[in-house]
């Protein structure tokens, strides 16, 4: 008697119109116009597809836009200072909630950045065999040639070490590894992760760092304190 709710409502109820007759002609949802907040995902299955004879089509209703997003609206913006806004998060603080995105008036903000522009080079690691294309010799496939490398004295700080918020993104040509900093030697000039990648970090075109506090200084970026469940702007 009228229009559902839900976009899960009316695909289980085009699931129960296909259990009930074979349909031999388009079966269309059409979408009223505005933003639809999903708290779950829509799950559509392969027989939510239909045939070539009867496919299920949605689309936005004619002359409308319709809006589904996974997205979480933040309220409760505070000034803070350096001209930056903040709010808190209790969900990031407690570590139910962590995201790398956010979006600001429907346009995708980048998250801080170190440099701001370019990469920062690999300077070499310690006991690695790079005499193939992929390295040869048994040191290649050692966790310690997948976890660290050296770095240029200055392009990585001591205090970033151990921190959750700090994301060192290694670009492995077609591919990119993000990894957390464990330990940081200021004498050698060695980072450690916690984590490695697939490949030696040597076999890499450069590096830079996301997520520092330090690089909040440009109009349109954002960074997280996981810790303090903050999120600045």
């Amino acid at each position: 008697d009228g229009p559902f709710a839900t976009l899960q409502r009316a695909r289980d109820a085009v699931r129960q119109l296909r259990g009930q007759q074979s349909l031999q002609r388009p079966v269309v949802v059409k979408i009223r116009g505005g933003a639809y907040s999903l708290a779950q995902p829509a799950v559509f299955r392969p027989e939510d597809s239909g045939t070539p004879a009867s496919p299920v089509v949605y689309e936005s209703y004619p002359g409308e836009k319709a809006v589904l997003s996974g997205g979480r609206t933040l309220s409760g913006w505070q000034p803070a200072e350096r001209g930056l806004w903040k709010v808190d998060l209790p969900e990031v603080k407690s570590g139910k909630w962590h995201f790398r995105q956010l979006f600001v008036n429907g346009q995708r903000r980048a998250r801080t950045r170190f440099p701001k522009a370019g990469i920062l080079p690999v300077a070499g690691a310690p006991k690695i065999d790079t005499s193939g294309w992929v390295g040869t010799g048994p040191e290649v496939k050692s966790q310690w040639d997948l976890r660290t490398f050296q770095f240029r004295p200055g392009d990585l700080r001591k205090d970033w070490a151990n921190l959750e918020d700090v994301e060192v993104v290694v670009l492995q040509f077609w591919m990119e590894a993000r990894l957390r900093i464990q330990q940081i030697d200021e004498k050698s000039h060695v980072v450690l992760f916690t984590g490695g990648s697939w490949r030696p970090l040597t076999w890499s075109g450069g590096y830079y760092v996301e997520n520092v506090f330090e690089a909040l200084d440009t109009p349109g970026s954002w960074y997280l304190d996981r810790k303090k469940g903050t999120l600045y702007y």
